[in-house]
This record gives C-alpha cells, sequence and structure tokens, in this order.
C-alpha cells in the first residue's frame, strides 16, 4: 500500500488520485512525502509535487511554496497559473510593484507568454495601480495575439487602463477597436462583456467591472 511504500513515484500517483477525489488532506501528504522521500529529484517528480503542494496549500505557506517552486521550476507546466496566483496575492495584500517585479522576471524567461502579460494588466488596472506598466504589458499581449479573441481581450485590458487613468474617450475609442474584431454569432457572451465596457466608458464614471480575463 502506499502508506507502507518509500516509493516516491507510488506516493505521485496516491496524491494525484487523491486530487481527482476531492481528498485534499490526503493528497497534499502525499505529494509532500514525493518531496521528503526523494530530496534530490532523481526520479524527477518534484516539480508536478512541489507546484501540487503549493496549489494544496494556503495563505503565506501557499505563497512561500509557488515562489520557490518558479524560482527551481520555472518551465514546469503549471507554472504560469503559480505566478498569476502570485501576482494577484500581490495586488490583494497592496505590494502592486512586487507584482510589477515578478512579471519583469516572468518576461524574461517567458517573452511570449501574453496571456500572463495580459493577466498582469487586466489585474493591476483592476486595481489602479502600476498603470503604466500595466500599459505596457497590454500592448505586448495584443501585440503576440494569435487570435481576434486573444487580441480584442488585450485591447479591451488597455481600454480599462485608459478608463482608470481618466481618459474616458479614449477608453471608449479603444474598445471600439476591440468590439470591432469580434465574431457577433461564434463569441456573443465575449461581445456582450466587450459592449458593456463600453457603455460604461461612456458614462465616463470609473467603477468595478465584471469582465472576467
Amino acid at each position: 500500500s502506499a502508506k507502507s511504500t518509500t516509493d516516491a513515484k507510488k506516493w505521485l500517483t496516491a496524491g494525484n488520485y487523491y486530487a481527482e477525489h476531492n481528498e485534499k488532506v490526503k493528497s497534499l501528504a502525499a505529494f509532500k512525502k514525493v518531496l521528503t522521500l526523494d530530496p534530490e529529484n532523481k526520479l524527477g517528480h518534484n516539480a508536478e509535487a512541489l507546484y501540487a503542494v503549493g496549489f494544496l496549500s494556503s495563505g503565506d505557506e501557499q505563497v512561500n511554496i509557488l515562489d520557490s517552486a518558479i524560482r527551481v521550476f520555472p518551465n514546469e507546466v503549471d507554472a504560469d497559473q503559480a505566478n498569476m496566483l502570485l501576482i494577484r496575492h500581490d495586488f490583494e495584500t497592496q505590494h502592486p510593484e512586487r507584482a510589477a517585479r515578478r512579471i519583469d522576471q516572468w518576461a524574461m524567461t517567458h517573452p511570449k507568454d501574453g496571456a500572463s502579460f495580459n493577466f498582469f494588466a487586466w489585474t493591476a488596472a483592476q486595481h489602479s495601480a502600476m498603470l503604466d506598466r500595466a500599459e505596457e504589458y497590454s500592448k505586448r499581449a495584443e501585440a503576440l495575439a494569435i487570435s481576434p479573441e486573444e487580441k480584442a481581450s488585450a485591447i479591451d485590458t488597455r481600454a480599462e487602463i485608459l478608463f482608470k487613468q481618466g481618459k474616458a474617450s479614449e477608453a471608449s475609442q479603444t474598445e471600439a477597436t476591440a468590439i470591432a474584431l469580434i465574431d457577433p454569432i461564434k463569441d456573443k457572451k465575449l461581445l456582450d462583456e466587450l459592449n458593456g465596457q463600453k457603455a460604461i466608458f461612456d458614462k465616463g464614471l470609473p467603477q468595478s467591472s465584471a469582465t472576467n480575463h
């Protein structure tokens, strides 16, 4: 059984099994066991285990573990999600400068990750912080966008930033550019969201946005 084994791979399997069945406590314990049994990562499972421990943890422990995971395993499949979680945490705890430092470091090793750039820019706009840096990253996200939807999303983010900078008219014009990229039949939900944004900008009154990026 997994309880008595010293095989890190079996503990990894157990951790994933428990996670799939929403047994968080058992899953967390199993993934921690992987790290304990193979501290030098000879089997090559520690990246997956460390990120799993981070996502299953909470509070400061989660932040510290995911921070460590990104430094040690920056190219793991879950690294971008971990980085976004930490960026959101930095803004929510009133440390926007940390979020900016985090995205700058990420951009050096992941220069084509438009989704992360857009996420940083949008989150910054929602907190009305680091708006100049946010505008730079929204433009990078737009330049990297492959699909019209991705491009529209990045332009929508830039419009939100402009609005938070007090440039309602420019924000409305920018949003119109994003709306023009959207297929009204295929992407009706996104189109409705962008039209809602433009209506807010046209009123010229900053308020919380419900658009989800």
